[in-house]
């Protein structure tokens, strides 16, 4: 009986020190963030080409968005 609760109580422990290491990162940090942000200050429209590379120089995302004064569209698939 006392090797179950000696067991019992090991793995509470670990299954809370698991969870706190989870956990704490959001409470002092805060959620996630965007990765990139558009932030528009007219009503012109805009066309807004995204385009990441990784380290040898080669295009691994490429994304073309056209802002029409209200919001972005997605014309990646149109190109």
């Amino acid at each position: 009986m006392k090797r179950k609760s000696v067991l019992l109580i090991i793995v509470s422990i670990v299954a809370f020190l698991l969870l706190l290491s989870i956990v704490m990162p959001f409470l002092f940090i805060g959620k996630p963030t965007n990765l990139c942000t558009i932030a528009n200050q007219d009503a012109n429209d805009h066309k807004v080409m995204i385009e990441i590379f990784d380290s040898d120089n080669t295009s691994i995302f490429k994304e073309i968005y056209i802002y029409d004064g209200t919001r972005y569209k997605d014309i990646t698939a149109k190109t």
